[in-house]
């Protein structure tokens, strides 16, 4: 959740506003493999599609130069997405499923 924060951070912080489009493309691979990990496991869809709308939103906060206000919800908006859809794949790849 922090780093859903950097980009508003920038401004504060120092941080370029290039990181949040490195954090973007780096979320893309790292969330793409655990994604599939957790389908190969259990077979379902849903984590994966709150997942893609997590990044799209995420993608949409980085790249179409949005108000800041806006930029920020919908980045983190991505985010809180992104994370449910990691926890949903989590707890349904857990010992408890087949």
């Amino acid at each position: 959740m922090v780093i859903a924060f950097v980009p508003a951070l920038g401004s504060l912080a120092g941080v370029p506003e290039s990181a949040h489009l490195l954090l973007f493309l780096a979320a893309v691979p790292i969330s793409a493999v655990a994604i599939l990990a957790g389908y190969r496991r259990h077979g379902a869809l849903l984590p994966g599609a709150i997942a893609l709308l997590g990044l799209v939103l995420i993608g949409a906060g980085a790249l179409a130069g949005l108000p800041f206000l806006v930029e920020t919800s919908v980045t983190v908006l991505g985010s809180v997405a992104l994370a449910f859809g990691h926890l949903c794949n989590w707890r349904w790849s857990g010992p408890s499923r087949p």
